[in-house]
C-alpha cells in the first residue's frame, strides 16, 4: 500500500432511533466528533443513496493524507444520531502518540492533493455494512486505499482508539462483512473502545446494544481528543 489518499471517511453503526447512543454505534459518534472539530458545527444534511448509505461532503483547506512507515514491530438527519432511514481477556493500554500505532502498518498525517472529504452513514444493519461501503467505493469512483472506517472495538477499553490496516475483523460482524464484500481487508481502520471494567468479563455480544452512560461517553471523547485532538491540525489543515 502506497501513499493511499482518505476522501471517505465512514461511522458504522444501525440506523434508527432505537440505536442512537448505543456502544455499537460507536463509530458513529467518532464521525460526529471529527465532523464537529473539522467544520464546527454538529450539523449536518444527509442525502440517501440507493437507501443503502447516505452522505454529506466538505471541503478541505488541507486535504488528508495517511503515508505508511515502516512499522517498528436519512435526509436531514443529525450527525450524531443513527439514520432515521429504515471479550478482551483485558484491556491494551492507550497511546497518544498517533505516529506509533500498533498495526501491521504505521501511518503519519500529511497532505494530499484532493480537496473533499465525504462522510458517509451507512443506512443498512451493521451486520450488512459490506453492502453500504462496497456502494459507496462506487457511487464515489473510488478505491479502498481511499476511505476511513470507524468502528466499535470490544476489544480495547472504553476511551482507547487504534487505528490499524490490514487486519483481520477479530469478530466484528461489520467489519467482516465489509471484508467479505471487498474481497480484501487491506483498507484503514480507527477502532474506537467500548469496554468498560465492569464490562470485562461479558461478550461482547452482551452489552454492544446498550445506551452508551454518561461516564463512557465522556471516556470515549476524551480518547479521541487524547489521540487525535492534538493532530487535527494535520489531518484537516
Amino acid at each position: 500500500m502506497s501513499n493511499p489518499n482518505i476522501k471517505l471517511i465512514i461511522g458504522l453503526g444501525n440506523p434508527g432511533p432505537e440505536f442512537e447512543n448505543t456502544y455499537h454505534n460507536a463509530g458513529l459518534l467518532a464521525l460526529a466528533w471529527l465532523f464537529e472539530k473539522r467544520c464546527g458545527s454538529k450539523n449536518a444534511s444527509f442525502k440517501p443513496v440507493k437507501k443503502t448509505f447516505e452522505y454529506t461532503r466538505t471541503h478541505l483547506k488541507s486535504p488528508l493524507s495517511v503515508t505508511p512507515i515502516a512499522d517498528s514491530a436519512a435526509r436531514g438527519s443529525s450527525l450524531l444520531g443513527a439514520s432515521t432511514a429504515a471479550p478482551s481477556s483485558g484491556f491494551a493500554p492507550a497511546r497518544s502518540n498517533l505516529r506509533r500505532l500498533a498495526t501491521k502498518e504505521a501511518f503519519e498525517m500529511g497532505s494530499i492533493k484532493s480537496d473533499d472529504l465525504i462522510w458517509i452513514k451507512p443506512l443498512v444493519f451493521m451486520n450488512e455494512s459490506g453492502r453500504a461501503v462496497a456502494g459507496a467505493l462506487n457511487y464515489f469512483k473510488l478505491s479502498t486505499e481511499n476511505m476511513l472506517v470507524i468502528h466499535d472495538e470490544s476489544d480495547l477499553a472504553v476511551g482507547t482508539c487504534r487505528f490499524s490496516f490490514d487486519s483481520a475483523s477479530a469478530g466484528h460482524k461489520g467489519v467482516q462483512s465489509i471484508i467479505e464484500a471487498l474481497g480484501t481487508q487491506k483498507f484503514l481502520r480507527l477502532r474506537i473502545g467500548i469496554r468498560s471494567p465492569d464490562l470485562l468479563r461479558k461478550k461482547a455480544g452482551e452489552f454492544v446494544l446498550r445506551k452508551i452512560g454518561k461516564t463512557d461517553r465522556a471516556l470515549m471523547i476524551s480518547g479521541l481528543e487524547s489521540e487525535l485532538g492534538t493532530h487535527l491540525e494535520n489531518i484537516f489543515g
